[in-house]
């Protein structure tokens, strides 16, 4: 059985890569990256789909699908809290508290931005191969040089800081964790459980607040999961392509 979508769309989002760079935190509002990806999927002339998404683009995916819920066939979100319980489970728990330290640098004006572009952008090896050897990492040398490439051109780097600035900006009216996931379409949360800045426990969060959701630990990966075990990713996501057919 043919499991493979007629088209797969991998989008730079807005401030990343080529897309538009829109000056000002207000530009990067949930409601407007959210609006964003419906106005892709819209503009190829599809009215439902498969969502596949990690980190702030889960984040992006978790507010899709409390709103957009309709246009989905499925789904599946990497290393990515639900959106609606972060901050409750940040408060609540001292770990994920100090794990998520880099929220609050990130409000700072120019620092950020400094300390990720020091020493030729060694944060981005860092953090991809985060626990794994350079010998051992299925991050090569070649992608470490791509998102050097990418993150070094004239105001590369300011652009996705913003998210985060709006989102501490906004912290105060997130969205209530009453809000249960309960729609047809399926899903699937895959977690790698050596993430460094979420703890287990958004697993179990996941499994209590949205319904009809397969939910997979892949075992010494990263925060990166995609990157840090792509065997591991691609097989949870075939297995789960086929169930959902």
């Amino acid at each position: 059985m043919d499991i493979c979508p007629s088209r797969t769309v991998a989008i730079d989002m807005r401030g990343y890569g080529d897309s538009e760079k829109p000056p000002g935190v207000e530009n990067y509002a949930m409601d407007i990256l959210v609006n964003d990806v419906k106005q892709v999927v819209e503009a190829l002339g599809r009215q439902k789909f498969i969502l596949v998404a990690h980190d702030w683009g889960g984040a992006i995916a978790w507010n899709f699908i409390l709103k957009h819920h309709d246009m989905l066939e499925s789904y599946i979100i990497m290393n990515s809290p639900y959106t609606p319980t972060f901050f409750q489970v940040v408060l609540s728990n001292k770990k994920q508290f100090f794990m998520s330290w880099y929220l609050f640098f990130y409000m700072l004006p120019y620092l950020p931005e400094i300390a990720i572009a020091a020493f030729d952008f060694i944060a981005f090896a860092k953090v991809l191969r985060r626990r794994k050897p350079k010998e051992i990492s299925p991050v090569t040398d070649e992608d470490i040089e791509a998102y050097k490439y990418t993150f070094s051109q004239p105001g590369a780097l300011t652009p996705p800081i913003n998210y985060y600035r709006h989102m501490m900006k906004t912290a105060s009216t997130a969205q209530s964790s009453k809000n249960i996931i309960d729609i047809d379409a399926p899903g699937l949360f895959l977690f790698g459980d050596l993430d460094d800045y979420l703890i287990l426990e958004h697993v179990t969060v996941v499994k209590k607040y949205v319904k009809n959701i397969e939910v997979r630990t892949v075992k010494g990966a990263n925060h990166f999961v995609q990157q840090d075990d792509p065997v591991s990713v691609n097989k949870h996501i075939r297995e789960f392509l086929r169930s959902s057919q």
